[in-house]
């Protein structure tokens, strides 16, 4: 059974310079490559690293690895940047709900797709029994992972992922209401 894939993958420091020209060649070779969906090249130009992140569908985790490593090494190849030693790699499988495990976002973000208002978010952010701690604080923000949101949101109202939340009666806040939008489609 085929799944789909999340891969992210880092070069140590290269031993050729990392220069805007070998990144352009770096990102072509990796947008032509049929075998990888949506490819994200970058590069550290400070430490001189490449990096990738693309979607994969596959039998197992080691074969989406082994597709994307093939696909990374002959990019870097290609680019004239040599054979790079792969420093970091994840492989995760992909959520059902598709919420994206990195994005973040701020309480103002959180209220907007909550549909609440920040001074709720405010609030319930206050106790971090009842809701998800957030992972920094810039400025005066606070900044959560939209999918610790969306997950907590689930466990809150005993929702599985695709499901559909029985309306016995109308909602009384943005929550309620928000429980069809997050939970099951594709957030954006």
């Amino acid at each position: 059974m085929s799944q789909s894939y999340t891969v992210d993958i880092e070069s140590a420091p290269l031993a050729k310079k990392v220069t805007p020209e070998a990144l352009d060649a770096y990102a072509a070779a990796l947008f032509a490559d049929r075998s990888i969906a949506g490819p994200a090249p970058s590069a550290n130009l400070a430490t001189n690293t490449v990096a990738l992140s693309t979607s994969i569908d596959g039998p197992s985790p080691d074969y989406a690895f082994k597709v994307t490593g093939t696909s990374f090494f002959d990019a870097a190849k290609s680019a004239g940047l040599g054979t790079p030693t792969i420093a970091i790699f994840n492989v995760e499988l992909d959520r059902v709900d598709q919420a994206d495990r990195r994005e973040l976002v701020s309480g103002g973000e959180v209220a907007r797709r909550l549909k609440i208002s920040r001074e709720r978010v405010r609030q319930l952010s206050g106790n971090p029994a009842r809701f998800p701690a957030p992972i920094a604080t810039v400025g005066r923000d606070r900044v959560w992972r939209w999918v610790d949101v969306v997950d907590w949101y689930a466990q809150q109202h005993r929702l599985a992922y695709g499901e559909d939340r029985p309306r016995s009666k109308p909602a009384k806040h943005g929550l309620k209401k928000a429980a069809k939008r997050l939970v099951g489609r594709p957030l954006r």
